[in-house]
């Protein structure tokens, strides 16, 4: 029954990360997950867009933000995870975005119209 309201806007947002897109050691598990989070998004919109149901799914990479992921691995032992002194200084240089921005950012992208040829996976940065 929803499925054939066409005149509804819909969207799922999927939350990637940068490092889909790039090879950090340590992190073999996480990048081949949001990688594969992606390849997913776009091929699920591009199922979407055949059916012409108006769905828009998007990846979206929110970019550096203040969690207990990033906590955790500024503790990371430098033989484990030689870019633990960079994400160091993203927090010591105060480069990290609070959680509750990006949300809100977030939330103004979700109102927006969607974008004719707008990418499925998107940075928030």
């Amino acid at each position: 029954a929803y499925s054939g309201q066409t005149n509804i806007p819909r969207t799922v947002l999927n939350m990637s990360s940068g490092a889909a897109q790039r090879p950090v050691d340590g992190w073999a598990a996480y990048c081949a997950s949001k990688a594969a989070l992606n390849s997913l998004s776009e091929t699920a919109q591009k199922e979407q867009d055949l059916r012409n149901s108006g769905v828009r799914i998007r990846a979206l990479a929110p970019g550096v933000v203040d969690t207990a992921m990033q906590a955790h691995i500024r503790t990371a032992e430098v033989g484990r995870f030689s870019e633990q002194a960079k994400f160091a200084g993203y927090h010591a240089e105060g480069q990290l975005q609070t959680p509750e921005a990006v949300a809100e950012r977030i939330v103004e992208w979700l109102q927006r119209p969607s974008q004719d040829n707008e990418n499925v996976v998107l940075r928030l940065l």
